[in-house]
């Protein structure tokens, strides 16, 4: 259970918690004393929200002072002790991020120091904390409602599978009450964990999902593509409607327009055959995999880059101005491909983007115009507020050149483990080259 090294571990069981003891040890109060000693330690958290009898923490959860009653005696551990304590608790922590939320973790510390001091415990701080994790852990199904999106047959992206609810499902929903979800499409995956830090990596797995839902379809090719809601934040439908007032002063009417910001998506058979005539939904669903679930792929910096890319594009594809979609496309070129300081962004990328992206030298060429063209209307924008005219065609060909590096950074990874790698790479290969 515990993810750590044995050494590590060894380090907690007896270095570490037996220096936690002492704290409580030295703040012990006899019980003449405790209404002092509760009034002092009252005063330092005025602002503190107190979590069950005995933590007082910040407004981030995060234990400021901590006091325990055992029959006529009251253990204190105050801000300095806790700050020591917390420090174990955050390198902790990392160990079990995604799996068990902090709190859990700060409360089982907290909770083991104050029974080793009672010597009302035997388990080491290590043995406790996986019991304790043990009882708050379960596998769960997380279904998150994707309103605006429309599906003829589920679809599975990685671990995520998009789809209709089933009949089990459906009679738990009509139960409570709330089976107007039922003809929705829904997101769903099964994790393993505390029930609220596994639904928080439920959401952002699920989140990735829909993005990569987003940028393997036809909406890449289209310029009305922000009309169409696919993001989870937005997956209500009373919270998407837009709200016009107009008054008629000569009439003195006051006329009302609602309408729906977005569109739903419909994913039917032209969509079935845009997944199936290209990779990107197949590579994106097996990286998500990777990314968020295999515990054995450790993620890369060139991981990192292609998540943060498949993102930033998914964002491009709901940006209604077309010069902040220009900026935002060479700015995921800029991220994915620029060496640290590069000094001429736009040569960089004429000259590392043609190679990747192609073995067609025409091809190559018509990928140079197309970044030289775009980057001067990037630049003319951004530095000088100019709206120089730009065709849809053309955004499309920038569209089409950030998805075939996300494309080869994909290919690649198994290979590269940055960006840097690849791009010496690309050097080297050039160096080769004889007439």
């Amino acid at each position: 259970m515990l993810k750590i090294t044995p050494k590590k571990k060894e380090y907690y069981d007896s270095q570490m918690s037996a220096k936690y003891v002492e704290f409580m040890e030295c703040n012990e109060v006899q019980a003449e004393d405790v209404v002092q000693n509760i009034t002092e330690s009252d005063t330092q958290v005025i602002e503190a929200v107190c979590v069950g009898p005995d933590l007082f923490c910040d407004s981030d959860g995060v234990v400021i002072t901590s006091r325990w009653n055992q029959q006529e005696t009251t253990l204190l551990l105050n801000e300095e002790a806790c700050k020591e304590i917390n420090k174990c608790i955050d390198d902790l922590f990392r160990y079990f991020k995604g799996f068990v939320s902090f709190g859990l973790l700060q409360r089982s510390v907290y909770d083991w120091i104050y029974k080793a001091c009672a010597k009302e415990i035997e388990h080491s701080l290590c043995s406790y904390i996986e019991n304790e994790i043990t009882t708050h852990t379960s596998s769960y199904l997380y279904m998150f409602p994707l309103p605006y999106i429309q599906l003829k047959d589920s679809i599975k992206i990685g671990n995520v599978c998009l789809g209709h609810v089933n009949e089990e499902i459906k009679k738990l929903l009509s139960e409570i009450g709330d089976d107007v979800i039922v003809p929705m499409t829904t997101a769903s995956i099964t994790l393993e964990g505390e029930m609220e830090s596994a639904k928080e990596r439920a959401r952002e797995i699920v989140k990735f999902a829909i993005d990569i839902l987003k940028d393997s379809s036809s909406l890449k090719y289209r310029e009305d593509s922000y009309i169409y809601n696919f993001e989870l934040d937005n997956n209500q439908k009373a919270g998407n409607e837009c709200v016009c007032y107009v008054y008629d002063s000569q009439k003195e009417i006051l006329h009302k327009d609602t309408r729906t910001n977005y569109f739903s998506f419909c994913l039917d058979e032209k969509e079935q055959t845009t997944f199936d005539t290209n990779a990107a939904l197949g590579l994106m669903s097996t990286f998500l995999t990777d990314y968020y679930i295999s515990l054995i792929h450790k993620n890369t910096e060139l991981d990192n880059i292609i998540m943060r890319s498949i993102r930033q594009f998914s964002i491009t594809l709901s940006t209604k101005n077309q010069y902040e979609r220009i900026v935002k496309l060479c700015s995921i070129l800029d991220a994915a491909i620029l060496k640290d300081n590069e000094a001429g962004i736009k040569e960089s990328l004429k000259k590392y983007i043609p190679i990747l992206v192609s073995d067609n030298l025409d091809m190559r060429k018509k990928v140079q115009d197309t970044l030289d063209l775009m980057y001067s209307v990037r630049s003319g924008y951004i530095h000088h507020g100019k709206e120089c005219k730009v065709e849809f065609q053309e955004i499309m060909d920038l569209n089409i050149i950030v998805m075939s590096t996300i494309m080869r950074f994909l290919q690649l990874r198994s290979t590269y483990d940055s960006p840097k790698m690849i791009i010496e790479a690309i050097d080297k290969l050039q160096l080769s080259v004889h007439l």
